[in-house]
């Protein structure tokens, strides 16, 4: 589990630098705190998305909340996520030797990063979930705009690369905006420039997690008969 992000980031980081020459500095950690927080994020939508319908007798027998499929999940994968983006981490201070005060930044940013963006990934589990068991194709609906939402986001390549007249569309890719502050750029990187993009993730969360209980709300009243 642990070994295939690490294997795959490796092939990433070889292609992307040696074959199409990405210049960004310390592009390796760049790409490490991108990808491995998409890959939670995609891994965990496919378990989850499907797991009410698959479980349906669970949570009518001992008459379940919905959430603790998806929180007992989602913190499983999480757990396996954060041990390989820390792995990945370590040896690239130790081979690298970047400064004690540079370490801690970016652990810390992407540390606070990574909150608003693992509650996001347990509320849209729980919104795919929810959808699919009264509409039995939202799982492939959402692998199929997970999919397009990878290519269209910075994460195996730097946002200055996409085009200047197309810049401002980043703002309104919500994946865009979740994972920017978990991702290491430079090593002077304004914090107020890191606080507004943070409050940023924040808010678009408290918004997803309101239009989660509205779907909730409407979906309830039926949902353990269709499961």
């Amino acid at each position: 589990m642990i070994l295939n992000p690490l294997i795959l980031l490796s092939a990433q980081a070889y292609v992307f630098v040696a074959i199409f020459k990405v210049q960004m500095e310390n592009y390796s950690l760049y790409l490490v705190s991108g990808l491995l927080p998409w890959m939670f994020f995609s891994q965990t939508l496919e378990m989850t998305s499907s797991a009410y319908v698959n479980q349906g007798s669970l949570l009518r027998a001992f008459n379940l909340k919905p959430m603790t499929i998806t929180l007992s999940q989602v913190i499983d994968n999480a757990l396996n996520s954060l041990i390989a983006i820390f792995l990945v981490f370590s040896i690239h201070f130790i081979i690298f030797h970047k400064s004690l005060e540079f370490e801690l930044s970016i652990l810390s940013r992407f540390t606070l990063g990574f909150i608003p963006w693992i509650l996001t990934v347990i509320t849209v589990s729980f919104i795919v979930g929810v959808l699919h068991v009264s509409y039995r194709d939202t799982k492939f609906v959402a692998s199929f705009f997970l999919q397009v939402g990878f290519y269209l986001t910075p994460i195996l390549y730097p946002s200055n690369y996409v085009p200047t007249q197309m810049a401002w569309l980043l703002k309104l890719n919500p994946i865009y905006v979740l994972i920017r502050p978990m991702q290491v750029r430079s090593e002077n990187l304004p914090t107020l420039i890191w606080l507004e993009e943070y409050l940023l993730a924040w808010g678009l969360f408290i918004v997803i997690a309101l239009i989660s209980w509205v779907i909730w709300k409407k979906e309830q009243n039926n949902f353990y008969a269709k499961i």
